[in-house]
């Protein structure tokens, strides 16, 4: 394995613990708004639980997708066309 397939899996496991962590929120979050609901309990829901449930399961799928854009950023493969100039230019130079 490359660095860049390891950093993937890497990624991947960060995304399946973040899908975990954002269940875990919801469903927290659903339990105590029918527990509320039943008791009639005025106090505040606890929506934050559920602002950070969405969160870390969106964010977790995008992980498990194995994030595109982050390790396109981390491992670039295109060679720009200034780059490739710089190269036959320095190539020209030694010869």
């Amino acid at each position: 394995m490359d660095s860049k397939e390891i950093f993937s899996a890497a990624l991947r496991v960060i995304g399946l613990l973040s899908v975990g962590r954002g269940l875990s929120d919801l469903l927290y979050f659903f339990v105590i708004y029918f527990e509320f609901e039943k008791q009639s309990v005025t106090r505040e829901l606890p929506y934050m639980e559920l602002f950070l449930g969405l969160f870390y399961l969106f964010a977790g799928l995008y992980f498990l997708r194995g994030a595109p854009l982050i390790l396109a950023y981390a491992f670039p493969e295109k060679v720009t066309k200034i780059e490739q100039e710089n190269q036959n230019n320095i190539e020209n130079i030694e010869n």
